[in-house]
C-alpha cells in the first residue's frame, strides 16, 4: 500500500528520496558542494557583522581612520560608503 499512497514522501522521506534520485559520480562537483554549506555559514556571519560594524562606522562621524590593522574611509553623500581595507604590514 505504501509505495501507492500519495503521502509516501511524507511518511517515508528516505525510501522516496532513494526511489527517485539518481547518482551521479563527478568528484568536483562533489569537493565544490563538501565546501559550500561550510562558506555559507561563514558567509552568513560575515554579513551580520559587516552590517553591525557599518552601522558604528557610519553614525561615529569620522571620515577617515585606522582602528588596529585596519584602515577605514567613510564616503558621505546621498548613500555613505565605508570602505575598510587590512593595512599590510609590509608597508
Amino acid at each position: 500500500i505504501c509505495q501507492y499512497c500519495p503521502f509516501r514522501e511524507i511518511c517515508l522521506p528516505d525510501e522516496y528520496r532513494e526511489a527517485h534520485a539518481r547518482v551521479i559520480i563527478d568528484t568536483e562537483l562533489e569537493a565544490m558542494l563538501d565546501k559550500r554549506h561550510p562558506l555559507k555559514i561563514v558567509s552568513k556571519e560575515f554579513e551580520k557583522i559587516d552590517k553591525e560594524v557599518k552601522g558604528i562606522i557610519k553614525t561615529a562621524n569620522i571620515d577617515y581612520f585606522i582602528c588596529g590593522n585596519h584602515e577605514v574611509n567613510v564616503k558621505r553623500g546621498k548613500n555613505v560608503t565605508v570602505k575598510i581595507e587590512p593595512i599590510d604590514d609590509k608597508g
